[in-house]
């Protein structure tokens, strides 16, 4: 019988890619019987999958929860239920309490519901989920070729397409859809923790920093599952197709993140200085002779960086009010909760896209003035706004330290004392008190200056 013809019976997960029955009848420990295999024609029918089905209702819609480092397999796996294929992952048992679940027909034209009525698959999910997470997750995918040379010109690899895992330290997402006619040209999925049913995120690819090995991360794709003899293997990543250490070639900028925060509000020429993984591959899908970013280029990115501020906001509210009731409960959980870390350094990297694309348009200014238009409230009497998040920022003077006051959470301190050396520049000349007349009465409205 010829390995086409056979139909493997797929495990739950394979660590050490456990032995199991070649028949064509399912054992008792299978979630689904293999009658396809993986090819390239697979791949491009995955892709077309995630383009036409994927969306940030997805896992909602059929009531499946995922955290940050399991909606890729999540994916995988439900493609694979549908077209019989084998579907194995690097880690995790071999056996779950799914196998004692009844097993279910499914039909390719009305999967949705046939998986909502399987409780051994949603089983077999939950089991993928425990078991995976972002240092496990890159043994199952492979590093593919990110660009090619057409004409003398670079541009996007065809290994680079919808499906892809795009990996890093502490995030797993899914390539969504990749659009070369817009200036953010590859977009993703993700979810992210605790683990819960929720509505997936659409972001442009963000991946800063450059991944020095697959062990770090990087654009992947899945390995393919193979029988072999009577286990299941992973196909080795030199054998995959699009395989290619590339990505990790690219020379990398020698700017860390922090400094160039510092320097996006005193040297306009180090933006363009300073690019991201994301910013290659995203400059590599783009079109030849696009043009400048657009208006919605533009508005998209500052519409993420007034929901996370506003995100913030109503973060620190309830953080602060559970200090001051004295109620913090779990202190664990508390300082999880209520740290911002993370999210600054989000903050810090959307921040940095913008500058880049008003740097490229040349509408820096403009830029900053629509920043300074997002007012903060951090109290009934003080008030601050984007800009002068990120100005405070760039000095290391927002605190995202969860026992912190509201008003070193926003840098309040920092924001004072310029306020001080503003009001102080104003009275040197009548001109500077006239060029610096509208930020002065902004900076009275905020309460940084008092009242004459």
């Amino acid at each position: 019988m010829t390995r086409l013809k056979q139909a493997l019976p797929i495990l739950t997960l394979l660590a050490a890619l456990t032995t199991l029955s070649l028949s064509a009848a399912a054992s008792p420990s299978s979630i689904w019987t293999a009658k396809n295999f993986w090819s390239m024609e697979w791949e491009q029918r995955y892709t077309a999958f995630v383009q036409s089905e994927l969306s940030p209702s997805f896992l909602k819609e059929l009531e499946i929860p995922s955290d940050c480092a399991d909606l890729p397999v999540i994916v995988r796996a439900i493609f694979s239920r549908i077209n019989e294929l084998p579907f194995a992952l690097e880690q995790g048992p071999a056996h779950t309490q799914s196998s004692a679940l009844p097993t279910t027909t499914w039909n390719p034209t009305t999967w949705k519901n046939n998986l909502r009525e399987d409780p051994r698959f949603k089983a077999f999910l939950k089991t993928i989920s425990q078991n995976t997470n972002t240092s496990n997750l890159g043994k199952s995918l492979y590093p593919i070729q990110i660009s090619d040379s057409i004409n003398g010109s670079a541009s996007l690899a065809s290994s680079v397409r919808p499906g892809l895992v795009a990996l890093t330290e502490h995030h797993a997402r899914v390539i969504w859809k990749i659009t070369p006619n817009q200036w953010r040209s590859i977009w993703e999925l993700s979810s992210t923790v605790p683990y819960a049913v929720r509505t997936l995120q659409i972001n442009d690819l963000s991946i800063d920093d450059y991944p020095a090995s697959p062990r770090e991360g990087g654009l992947l794709a899945f390995r393919w599952p193979e029988a072999c003899g009577s286990k299941w293997c992973l196909r080795a990543p030199d054998k995959m197709p699009g395989y290619s250490m590339e990505q990790y070639r690219i020379p990398k900028p020698d700017a860390p993140l922090e400094r160039w925060l510092e320097d996006s509000f005193r040297d306009t020429g180090a933006l363009f200085q300073v690019g991201t993984f994301s910013d290659t591959l995203q400059a590599l899908a783009r079109i030849a002779g696009y043009g400048d970013p657009t208006e919605k280029d533009f508005s998209v990115i500052l519409d993420e960086i007034f929901a996370s501020l506003t995100l913030r906001q109503d973060t620190l509210k309830k953080c602060d009010a559970l200090l001051t009731s004295g109620r913090i409960g779990n202190r664990a959980a508390f300082e999880f909760n209520c740290s911002t870390e993370n999210r600054d350094g989000e903050l810090a990297r959307k921040l940095r896209r913008l500058m880049d694309l008003g740097h490229f348009a040349g509408r820096m200014g403009e830029m900053e003035t629509r920043l300074g238009q997002h007012v903060i409230p951090i109290d009934e009497h003080r008030k601050t706004d984007a800009y002068q998040f990120f100005l405070a920022k760039s000095e290391h003077e927002i605190s995202a330290v969860p026992y912190d006051s509201a008003l070193k959470r926003w840098g309040w301190a920092f924001l004072m004392k310029r306020a001080q050396g503003m009001l102080a520049l104003s009275q040197e000349s009548p001109e500077q008190a006239q060029a610096l007349a509208s930020e002065i009465k902004t900076l009275r409205d905020y309460g940084q200056i008092g009242t004459p």
